[in-house]
């Protein structure tokens, strides 16, 4: 007797593009992600390291927008980031870098 698994595995629609902010200023790290079924859980990484939310920091999920924005962006953000969507049925993940440049 065949087994199977109903559902579908999240697929990364459109990758992170890495990118330089100016400080100070407002940054936006998008990635559109199928997010299958069921729904993946969505997480974010700064130099394989949790990010945290805050005043400053957001992520949302919008369709298929995964979005992390980060306020008032400093030197302290520079680094390289991933976004991973995981379901049981698959893990799909996006990597990019972030610089910051100091205002001129």
């Amino acid at each position: 007797m065949n087994s199977f698994v109903v559902g579908s595995p999240p697929e990364i629609l459109r990758k992170l593009k890495s990118q330089t902010g100016i400080a100070d200023t407002r940054v936006e790290l998008l990635c559109e992600i199928d997010l299958g079924s069921p729904t993946s859980d969505v997480t974010w990484e700064r130099n394989g390291r949790t990010v945290r939310t805050n005043e400053r920091v957001n992520t949302s999920v919008t369709d298929k927008r995964v979005l992390l924005t980060i306020n008032s962006c400093s030197t302290d953000d520079i680094g390289t980031y991933t976004v991973r969507a995981s379901n049981k049925l698959a893990t799909v993940e996006s990597e990019a870098t972030l610089d910051i440049q100091c205002k001129g």
